[in-house]
């Protein structure tokens, strides 16, 4: 068979068994393997409030023979609650092969120095005259 029913049969063929084949069915692409994801490292960020923290990162896909979808859950520029939260992104290729990776988000409420007390107040007083005696000492 030659000509464009013959092309037609051959690019059916192919992609019947698992070949993506360019818009011109001229060269197949195998298929054979998953896409490529990166992922960013695990993130920590800190909060005044108590309560959550938009984040903003980057990952991403690629597939030699092309992608049908990619996605993290949660997205980029989420509200991420107070704790650790997993995200996972996941990248679907042409040929049905899928791979995915994962990075933990954890937000911490920001280290709270505890007021001084009576006693606290006492102490440091004490201390910073102590210092300023011995600092006058040596001048």
């Amino acid at each position: 068979m030659t000509g464009r029913i013959g092309r037609i049969l051959a690019c059916s063929f192919l992609a019947f068994f698992g070949f993506v084949v360019r818009p011109s069915c001229g060269q197949p692409l195998p298929c054979t393997a998953p896409p490529q994801v990166i992922c960013p490292g695990n993130i920590t960020r800190f909060t005044d409030q108590g309560g959550g923290v938009i984040v903003n990162y980057t990952a991403s896909a690629s597939d030699a023979c092309g992608l049908k979808s990619f996605a993290c859950a949660p997205p980029s520029g989420f509200l991420f609650p107070a704790g650790t939260t997993i995200v996972t992104c996941t990248a679907l290729n042409l040929g049905d092969f899928s791979a995915s990776c994962a990075f933990r988000v954890t937000i911490e409420p920001n280290p709270v120095i505890p007021a001084l007390d009576r006693r606290g107040l006492l102490a440091l007083a004490l201390l910073l005259t102590v210092f300023g005696a011995l600092l006058a000492r040596r001048m």
